[in-house]
């Protein structure tokens, strides 16, 4: 880029550094490879997509601009633009956002690379065809590597356009606001590279051969749904069965009401691949989850349970399944937190392993070994008052090993106009205090016997509140 010029002063004349005709090329981010170059731009391109909105553009930065998203990259220098321009795998991002003539373009500068679709609310229609969403997925679905509908753009017509053959797709995502079910051949069963599945408000069908290869599967429902479309257990349990590579799990509000029949109460499902397990569902379908999945002992477990028990029972009943997952059957470190009086749920977090610090010495909250115990307890109702609270989690404490409790922290506001409010928790396996703001710092446990460095309960027990 020519820069405009300077008189240069006496000292600097003979200085080639200064000379403000250095050609364009001596820029050092002008001088990386290509290859490096169009490396960076992908990062860019996923970083800052196109979009047809007009809302939060940053300072400094024109409408235009914010619209383009990182294909401003091409008006940096003609070397970033050759660059961009001719590395098809940067154009295959589609959001069909910025009409007719850009989308156009994007399609002939991919040429004939796997595409990674997205269809949003402000979806403007690509040439020749000035149809529908659906009518573009099944003229594009033979070349997609992803494919992404959200909310604004799914509908009933988009769901059935997707029973065309899919033989380079490798990942889906479908967003919708109310409940929807994929159709029973999804891609006509031709899917053979589907590797990651996530749903929201989108029921799969169960018994599809699409899923069988999948290493990543999320479904979550969060929208009002009939009982009725809830699949079985039976159905649940042969999906997952025929899965043997999936390595990641996620299922919320999608598992069925009551309990696992009889005649499957001795199936176990094998998972032998699984490394992480997602579950947002009332207690008994967590409970039903953990009991009929088998999967490594490595795997990192961890959700949300739902429950209308004032007494926290189920909870408590809830958390051996949940113990039972770590290394050893006690705990060395506990964090509890309810995040203020209207949160009607509380956090348990907690490890059976624990290490000191290399510098000072003290206990680390965050062990080396990543399996813990974490877990969401949710209430259907809202709990107002902060001794009924308190009560809940006495009993919960009480029901974990703590006898080798070395370290807690906890973040309790529950009741603001009582002054209970607090960053710290103590003595747990006795019974549950609250300590002031400035106790925010994780809190090491002495009893006799073991004394650790820096640690200070008398401190803490002097604001205690005790039940």
């Amino acid at each position: 880029m020519n820069t405009p010029q300077e008189s240069p002063t006496p000292s600097c004349t003979n200085n080639k550094s200064m000379d403000p005709h250095i050609h364009a090329h001596d820029s050092p981010a002008l001088r990386l490879l290509p290859e490096i170059l169009a490396i960076m731009f992908s990062f860019h391109v996923e970083a800052n997509p196109t979009t047809n909105l007009a809302e939060n553009i940053p300072g400094g930065m024109t409408r235009a601009q914010y619209r383009l998203g990182w294909i401003t990259v091409t008006h940096v220098c003609s070397h970033w633009r050759l660059v961009a321009l001719n590395h098809r795998t940067l154009w295959t991002h589609l959001r069909f956002d910025l009409g007719l003539e850009w989308t156009a373009e994007m399609l002939h500068r991919a040429g004939d690379a796997p595409l990674n679709l997205t269809f949003c609310k402000e979806f403007v229609p690509f040439p020749p065809s000035k149809d529908d969403v659906a009518t573009v997925i099944s003229r594009l679905l033979h070349r997609a590597n992803t494919l992404t509908i959200e909310q604004g753009a799914c509908t009933r017509a988009v769901l059935s356009s997707l029973t065309l053959p899919a033989p380079l797709m490798n990942s889906l995502n479908i967003s919708s606001d109310q409940l929807a079910i994929l159709p029973r051949s999804i891609f006509a069963d031709s899917v053979p590279k589907l590797q990651r599945l996530s749903l929201l408000n989108i029921l799969p069908t169960w018994t599809t051969p699409a899923l069988t290869g999948l290493k990543s599967l999320s479904i979550v429902i969060n929208c009002h749904t009939d009982a009725s479309d809830i699949p079985s257990y039976a159905e649940l349990f042969d999906a997952l069965q025929a899965m043997p590579y999936l390595e990641s799990l996620a299922l919320g509000g999608c598992l069925p009401l009551g309990p696992v029949p009889y005649f499957l109460d001795e199936r176990r499902i094998q998972i032998p691949t699984l490394r992480f397990l997602l579950l947002n569902a009332h207690v008994l379908g967590f409970r039903n989850i953990l009991e009929h999945l088998v999967f490594p002992p490595e795997t990192i477990v961890w959700g949300t349970c739902l429950t209308g028990d004032m007494t926290g029972q189920e909870c408590c009943d809830i958390l051996p399944l949940l113990l039972s997952r770590l290394p050893r059957p006690s705990l060395e470190t506990l964090s509890v937190s309810w995040g203020d009086r209207f949160d009607r749920s509380f956090h348990i977090t907690g490890h059976s392993t624990s290490h000191e610090e290399e510098i000072s010495g003290k206990p680390s909250f965050f062990p080396r070994n990543r399996r813990r115990i974490s877990i969401d307890f949710q209430f259907k109702f809202l709990l107002w008052s902060a001794e009924q609270k308190l009560r809940i989690l006495k009993a919960v404490c009480n029901a974990l090993p703590t006898e080798e409790l070395r370290l807690l922290r906890g973040k309790l506001d529950l009741e603001k106009r009582r002054g209970l409010k607090s960053s710290g928790a103590s003595k747990i396996a006795t019974c549950l205090r609250l300590f002031p703001p400035d106790s925010s710092v994780i809190h090491p446990i002495s009893r006799p016997g073991r004394s650790l460095p820096g640690a200070s309960v008398s401190n803490a027990v002097r604001y205690g509140y005790q039940l």
